[in-house]
């Protein structure tokens, strides 16, 4: 009995010294604040609602997989990409606590050890590449972009070199920075009428990319655009009730201020 009681002693000391040590890592990454409650086996100051998938998540199987080298390793590959862009497509839905303790807990569910530290190193160098990828571009809104182009490039490839790096999961974004900057350019061209413009940009979506990544698909970004694409473009009415039921109030209107966007640089392009 003796021997049966201090095993399950040392068993449960060291899961909770495993707990302690992951929320230590995510209190100090996050600000969280949170701190192991021995007794019980409970986190106090964690919000256990946080732990609910996001409302756009919901009865979506979680994309993509963590795997490991030959030697052990966390590889950021594509698979590994598109788990980050699942808990991604609930950005803004829920704040940054939430989500990175959502992504925490399928990094843990999954992988142990050095291996889920570096999952979750990935997962934050993914997140500083998005920000400041998207931080840099609207920074050159308002700058011409033939004159943009190539200062853009190269802060692209120093924001690549010091946050996901060499990442195989990781595709070159420059390509795709060169169309986008190409469309912007399309858009402002005073010297097109409107149908050589819309072959122009007709040609630069291709380029871009505009269909899913296949290498990394998002099954909530391929599930939202099939329930969207019987409905017209101008009935947002009934756009909105489909995305506010899918995803949620905040969500829904930020998708809808997305495609009113575009639809007012089109209109503004003539």
């Amino acid at each position: 009995m003796g021997t049966i009681m201090t095993t399950t002693t040392t068993m449960t000391t060291t899961t909770t010294t495993r707990i302690a040590r992951r929320l230590r890592s995510l209190g100090a990454g996050l600000g969280l604040g949170v701190a192991l409650l021995a007794s019980g086996g409970c986190y106090e100051g964690v919000d256990q609602a946080s732990l609910e998938p996001p409302r756009s998540l919901r009865g979506v199987d979680v994309d993509g997989t963590l795997a490991l080298s030959a030697s052990g390793q966390f590889v950021f590959d594509a698979p590994a990409r598109a788990l980050f862009d699942h808990f991604l497509a609930a950005e803004g839905e829920v704040d940054d606590d939430a989500l990175h303790a959502q992504v925490r807990a399928e990094i843990d569910a999954r992988l142990d050890g050095q291996p889920a530290e570096q999952a979750w190193a990935a997962w934050l160098s993914y997140l500083d590449y998005r920000r400041e990828v998207s931080a840099m571009t609207e920074r050159y809104a308002g700058v011409d972009p033939a004159e943009a182009v190539e200062p853009m490039l190269a802060e692209l490839a120093e924001i690549r070199a010091r946050t996901v790096g060499d990442a195989p999961g990781m595709p070159d974004d420059a390509p795709r920075l060169r169309a986008a900057l190409a469309a912007r350019a399309a858009m402002e061209d005073a010297t097109l009428d409107a149908e050589a413009r819309s072959r122009r940009l007709s040609t630069l979506r291709t380029e871009l990319g505009e269909a899913p990544d296949q290498r990394a698909p998002s099954r909530i970004l391929l599930r939202i655009h099939a329930a969207l694409e019987p409905i017209p473009d101008d009935d947002v009415e009934a756009r909105r009730a489909v995305l506010t039921e899918m995803v949620g109030d905040a969500a829904a209107e930020r998708w809808l201020g997305m495609e009113q966007r575009r639809v007012d640089a089109l209109r503004a392009a003539g």
